[in-house]
């Protein structure tokens, strides 16, 4: 429906979407995607391509240095809530499971420069960390301990 109101209308679409929709992210036994989100993220993508003079960026984590973000299904808000409220983070192994991070602040700025920018995919590039280091960066902040369950 939103694809084809920006057609109907000549709506310029800027679209958000997930690296985990990159061909980086594909199994290497069936070539799929390792998740139904990242599927749906890149039929989506699909139909915005179609589009003239759309954009669409592939975010990486977003991370709220600053704890207001209140969603505990993401990475920082749940590790900020246990650093603070019993001052350990438990993470599981694998612990050096990688992670690109970019500060909301940053990810604004970037987006901005990405519309202005012109059209097609881009992949916004982020700090790469593993689990234990974001995990010890809000420790430390906390003043917590981090445990490896």
């Amino acid at each position: 429906s939103v694809t084809n109101a920006c057609r109907k209308h000549g709506k310029r679409l800027i679209f958000t979407s997930t690296q985990l929709a990159s061909d980086n992210f594909r199994c290497t036994c069936c070539n799929q995607l390792q998740s139904p989100y990242a599927a749906a993220k890149r039929e989506a993508e699909k139909l915005v391509e179609a589009l003239p003079n759309s954009v669409t960026v592939r975010l990486p984590n977003i991370i709220d240095l600053e704890g207001k973000d209140p969603n505990d299904s993401r990475l920082f808000p749940r590790f900020n809530k246990a650093a603070r409220e019993t001052g350990v983070v438990r993470i599981r192994p694998p612990e050096d499971t990688p992670v690109t991070l970019v500060e909301v602040g940053q990810c604004a700025r970037n987006l901005l420069s990405y519309i202005e920018e012109g059209t097609g995919i881009h992949l916004m590039r982020g700090e790469t960390m593993t689990i234990k280091q974001v995990a010890e960066r809000v420790a430390k902040a906390y003043g917590a301990r981090v445990e490896v369950a």
